[in-house]
């Protein structure tokens, strides 16, 4: 991978600093960079790893940024707004990208404004991070604010816990403001007309020892509620797991919704002395998660949840609790590493404990937390588990059926996964050297997806396109 190194850039005079800077630009795909050591200029600014502003359409895909003393990656998508007319729509993409390390040192707060991810998008954008890891930031993992619809999807937000940092969440989305919105003639914010739908998706993500909050639903006044849609996720030791809150001028309306969540192992204590799991303000909308809605008649003084006792989860229930899985290098595709951190236990009970939300699952119900339990997955606990042992798949491009040719006799299983890793068909067979094993796609719709063939405790994986 390529590398900007900035660090011997002369800084004398200069009040300004990035590494990369867009202005105006639109339907670009910057793809396998790594940009390191951009240094804050004396007179304070923050800086940018790599900064978009005024854009739309951007596809940023296997990019590294880390050691920057300010923002990892920063954006403001500006289809929707209101001197914008020209830009109709804006489909903002990170892929398998990893912000880690940043921190802002010339602040009166230490760490402040050196989130990982900084961005904002008009009502009409549409943010997309699939596959994306923050780690090491002075302030948030993923800051993003906004009236467009954000996507996390199988995002790891781990370790901000910058010493003496303003906040230090996992992932923080917020900033509602309608469409519409403006700064009126005397310098006051206008709230826009309020945008139907919902927000906000947050899908199998992980959010782990993070010194503020995991997940921060952010909707204070004079925000609407951001509709949120959080469902199979895992947040463990982290100061408080999920707050949500809501402007008060709303109640009721387009209230969050949480489903499949695991929450665990929770650091800071509420007034009650239980684990700061929750911090809640108003109505929202849950199901099968390791908590259980109340209201104010039920729990008075303290609430809207309360633990759910008749599904306790221990240690136990999990393959492995050790996190520093998460900064693995990623396979050789670009993907995320292979991992037992957070996945289920074959013992435990929150396997087909969850409710069907649309994700893909197995077994009988959805699994509770971001990682499906899969009774045939091989445990790889050496992340170099990857090498060529001779497949041979064609034709490639495909439609509607795919060979796989072996060159070693042996068990092997084939599984085809989605630019996020979610597995979409399965396949296995015991072949002899040499043989064509047949793989059907009849479901899949045109585009770009993952082959995966593994054998033993190794695999190969191959991008198989479909048209």
């Amino acid at each position: 991978m390529p590398i900007l190194d900035c660090q011997h850039l002369d800084m004398t005079g200069r009040r300004f600093n990035g590494a990369i800077f867009l202005l105006d630009s639109h339907f670009l795909h910057i793809k396998g960079l790594h940009v390191t050591n951009v240094l804050q200029p004396a007179s304070g600014e923050l800086v940018s790893g790599l900064g978009a502003s005024l854009c739309s359409n951007l596809t940023t895909e296997n990019v590294e940024a880390s050691n920057v003393c300010g923002r990892g990656m920063s954006y403001w998508g500006i289809a929707g707004h209101p001197e914008a007319a020209h830009i109709e729509y804006d489909t903002t993409r990170y892929i398998n990208c990893d912000v880690f390390n940043c921190g802002v040192l010339l602040s009166e707060v230490p760490g402040n404004g050196s989130d990982a991810w900084k961005l904002d998008n008009e009502s009409a954008g549409y943010l997309y991070f699939s596959g994306c890891r923050a780690w090491g930031c002075g302030h948030d993992g993923f800051d993003i604010s906004g009236s467009g619809v954000t996507v996390f999807d199988h995002c790891w937000s781990f370790d901000q816990n910058f010493s003496g940092a303003l906040e230090g969440n996992g992932l923080k989305f917020y900033g509602n403001r309608g469409d519409d919105a403006r700064i009126g003639p005397d310098g006051q914010f206008i709230l826009g007309t309020q945008v139907e739908g919902v927000r906000k998706v947050v899908k199998n993500c992980i959010a782990v020892n993070n010194v503020g909050i995991g997940f921060y639903d952010l909707g204070y006044k004079p925000y609407y509620p951001n509709n949120a849609r959080v469902y199979n996720n895992s947040l463990y030791k982290n100061g408080i797991g999920i707050q949500m809150a809501i402007n008060g001028e709303y109640p009721g309306q387009n209230p969050g919704g949480y489903r499949n969540n695991i929450i665990f192992g929770t650091r800071e204590t509420d007034a009650p002395g239980r684990p700061y799991h929750l911090c809640v303000t108003y109505v929202y909308i849950e199901s099968n998660n390791t908590w259980n809605y109340a209201d104010v008649s039920i729990v008075g003084s303290i609430p809207w949840w309360q633990p759910f006792d008749e599904l306790p989860v221990t240690d136990e229930d999990f393959l492995s609790l050790d996190w520093s899985q998460l900064s693995r290098p990623r396979k050789a595709d670009g993907y995320l590493p292979d991992i037992t951190f957070v996945k289920l236990a074959p013992s435990s009970g929150l396997i087909d404990a969850g409710t069907d939300v649309g994700i893909s699952f197995l077994g009988l119900a959805p699994d509770i937390g971001a990682f499906e339990y899969d009774p045939e997955e091989i445990v790889v606990t050496d992340p170099s588990d990857e090498r060529d042992f001779g497949i041979t798949v064609y034709p490639n491009p495909a439609n509607g059926r795919v060979w796989i040719q072996t060159k070693e006799s042996g068990l092997y299983r084939f599984r085809v996964l989605d630019i996020s890793g979610r597995e979409l068909i399965s396949s296995r067979g015991n072949l002899p050297a040499g043989s064509n094993h047949l793989l059907g796609l009849p479901s899949l719709m045109a585009g770009v997806y993952i082959l995966e063939v593994k054998m033993g405790d190794t695999c190969q994986r191959e991008k198989l396109v479909v048209y």
